[in-house]
């Protein structure tokens, strides 16, 4: 038998990290097992990719019949059964992976998966992917509606009864704010790389403002041409281009 690996990722709240280890040891005991070693993933959301994460690094180290032991799917991805099924397929099943998943007691032989199990997993995924989705949507419903309060008010009364004046959590370290801003510029800076009409949007913009067109000239020929976009979306402004040509992507 292999090693026993735990995995745990949270994003911000330390009890949430408490609650996976807890689930993950209580299945262990009644089974009568110990892990030999734990990797964690600190503030980072469900929707990075595992190859942005120590997740990556686990998975290329995983030795044969190695088990791999999770609280939830969504600790692995909350990004759909695509991304699940490549790390199967690319990593699990060439080493005959033990894993586990507490919550619904899924203990998978990854060597042998049949239609069934991906079935299972595919509706796991999905369900995750979902549940990001929705968290998403509450949460920016509920930032707006603080906003409002603060510009209107002055501020809001938080769940806990306290009167606060800005958003974010007082009891989160700096330390970890900061780290989960270094995550999230970071992975957008992957997500830059990897998109082909971004690249050519920073080609033709420092082809231009070298030949002396404006920023207004240059947001006008962007946005002329099919499929080369904002990372976010939308229409090109020139505080687009100023912060493109600014921080340039080698």
């Amino acid at each position: 038998m292999g090693k026993i690996y735990k995995y745990i990722r949270f994003s911000t709240d330390r009890q949430d990290e408490r609650q996976q280890e807890n689930t993950i040891d209580n299945w262990l005991r009644s089974k009568g097992m110990t892990a030999d070693e734990t990797i964690r993933d600190e503030a980072i959301s469900g929707g990075t990719s595992y190859k942005e994460r120590n997740l990556f690094r686990l998975v290329r180290e995983l030795g044969l019949n190695d088990t791999l032991i999770v609280s939830e799917i969504s600790r692995i991805t909350r990004s759909g059964f695509g991304e699940l099924n490549e790390l199967i397929q690319d990593y699990f099943k060439p080493n005959s992976l033990r894993l586990i998943i507490c919550n619904v007691g899924l203990d998978i032989d990854c060597s042998s998966i049949n239609a069934m199990t991906e079935l299972q997993l595919s509706m796991l995924s999905i369900f995750a992917k979902m549940e990001k989705e929705l968290i998403v949507g509450r949460t920016k419903s509920a930032l707006d509606t603080r906003r409002l309060m603060i510009e209107r008010d002055g501020g809001f009364t938080s769940k806990s009864g306290e009167w606060r004046t800005r958003l974010g959590r007082p009891d989160i370290p700096q330390y970890h704010i900061e780290k989960m801003c270094q995550a999230s510029a970071q992975a957008r800076r992957n997500a830059a790389l990897k998109d082909d009409g971004y690249q050519n949007a920073i080609k033709i913009a420092r082809d231009m403002r070298e030949r002396g067109a404006t920023l207004q000239e240059i947001c006008g020929t962007l946005n002329s041409l099919e499929g080369v976009m904002p990372r976010r979306g939308g229409k090109w402004v020139t505080g687009h281009i100023s912060r493109m040509l600014g921080n340039t992507i080698n």
